[in-house]
């Protein structure tokens, strides 16, 4: 009853709170130690992981089969699912942004869609069905980073100009408008008309208060918000992120642009993202695992650990107890990492 009347609490108060402008600092710092799991070679390039119930979930950009599940306690390969193609129960194209929905069950964009899957699994065999299905709207097929609260849809990443940092899809009233606080960074004026400008960036969700989170790629900026309010209830700078707003203003990137985010996860208490805070290069035969380091905080907004890792990962996710650390590298295909979250 305490945590409920808390919770109630925090959220009537959250809508008010003041954003914070000043650079935050962790009351600690932390180092884990990443241990290697030995898996099958099945994985081409993976490019996201997310943990259900009892299974490992992970995106692989260049294999035949799209997921690739694994056993979330043996570390097990347990099988494939959804298939690339244009056959019956294929894809011919799926992000590799998608997130947790519920019990054994994701939340994934295709062409034009974005589906809800289900996993059904037993000794000998895995498969899926869809649950449930939505049409995005044409202003949506191009967006990114779905999520799904309150029977509204939201994008994350939108590739078309918006001056907010969501777009949003009222699935009811069948329409879509633009929802949460301005971009920390406008469009420069040196843009053509008919250039692109989106910031981009990595949200993550908190269902059961109605909370999400957002960080972005080339800003050090945390935004928390409650779905009742277009005004996020905490924004944090976690660095000087002024040379790279200097970049942005000239439209020219060069040595000194630096990246910030990579990943951003979640549980019922923290929000954990990836923090790269440095300059990021690479070509076609040499893609670097992004960061070393992830920074903790909890729903209220409190910095909770700056947690340091003893090598660089590519994703992650953190099991609901925020016990252990589950990571994977585009370097070290045939491998998982796991760490313990060393709280005490």
């Amino acid at each position: 009853i305490a945590v409920i009347a808390f919770s109630t609490i925090f959220l009537f108060l959250g809508c008010n709170m003041r954003p914070k402008n000043d650079i935050t600092v962790f009351p600690a710092s932390k180092k884990a130690t990443l241990n290697e799991i030995g898996i099958p070679n099945v994985l081409a390039v993976p490019m996201e992981l997310v943990i259900l119930d009892d299974k490992i979930i992970i995106y692989d950009m260049l294999s035949e089969w799209i997921f690739k599940i694994f056993s979330r306690e043996s570390f097990d390969f347990k099988g494939d699912l959804i298939m690339r193609g244009r056959g019956p129960m294929e894809e011919v194209d799926v992000s590799p942004y998608f997130r947790r929905y519920g019990n054994d069950t994701f939340l994934y964009k295709s062409t034009g869609t974005v589906k809800v899957a289900e996993i059904h699994s037993n000794n000998r065999d895995l498969n899926y069905v869809i649950i449930d299905e939505f049409a995005l709207p044409a202003d949506m097929h191009y967006d990114d980073d779905f999520f799904l609260l309150n029977d509204k849809l939201f994008s994350s990443i939108t590739f078309q100009s918006i001056a907010r940092d969501f777009r949003c899809f009222d699935i009811d009233a069948n329409s879509t408008y633009e929802w949460g606080e301005l971009l920390p960074l406008r469009r420069p004026k040196s843009l053509h008309p008919d250039d692109i400008f989106y910031l981009a960036k990595f949200t993550t969700v908190n269902p059961d208060q109605n909370l999400l989170a957002v960080v972005y790629q080339n800003l050090p900026i945390l935004r928390i918000y409650c779905i009742n309010s277009v005004r996020a209830l905490s924004q944090q700078h976690m660095a000087d992120g002024s040379d790279n707003i200097k970049y942005f203003k000239r439209n020219s990137f060069g040595e000194g642009f630096l990246t910030y985010y990579g990943r951003i996860k979640s549980t019922k208490e923290f929000i954990y993202a990836l923090y790269p805070g440095t300059g990021l290069s690479w070509d076609d035969e040499n893609i670097p695992d992004l960061a070393t380091v992830i920074h903790i905080w909890k729903w209220d907004g409190t910095p909770a650990m700056k947690l340091e890792l003893d090598r660089p990962i590519f994703s992650f996710d953190v099991t609901p107890d925020n016990k252990q650390l589950i990571a994977s590298s585009i370097v070290d295909v045939d491998k998982l990492f796991v760490a313990e979250i060393p709280w005490d």
